[in-house]
């Protein structure tokens, strides 16, 4: 259905170019071509992945983007705000216990 309008628009969304920073990592950025409906959570989940990290007990990790610290459920086209690229950088909060 969306593909349908798409086609009725003309054109289909290009995707948007993402980059993830985390300084505490011993391996390069992570980076995705990803369409703008796509969910920062789902985001968060590929760049940990790439990182080789993941939530526990001890840590938890979040993305920011400039100061900001966006909602897990806002999509990278609405913080992207109609350009074609957007970057993050991978927080980690550690959790005292």
């Amino acid at each position: 259905m969306e593909e349908a309008r798409s086609s009725e628009r003309g054109h289909k969304p290009k995707p948007i170019k993402v980059k993830v920073t985390f300084p505490l990592a011993g391996k390069e950025h992570y980076e995705s071509k990803d369409a703008p409906e796509t969910r920062v959570e789902q985001v968060r989940i590929a760049a940990m992945n790439h990182f080789g990290l993941a939530d526990d007990d001890s840590a938890i990790y979040y993305l920011t983007h400039g100061r900001n610290r966006p909602d897990p459920e806002d999509t990278i086209g609405a913080i992207a705000g109609g350009e074609h690229s957007v970057k993050f950088s991978l927080v980690k909060q550690l959790i005292q216990g």
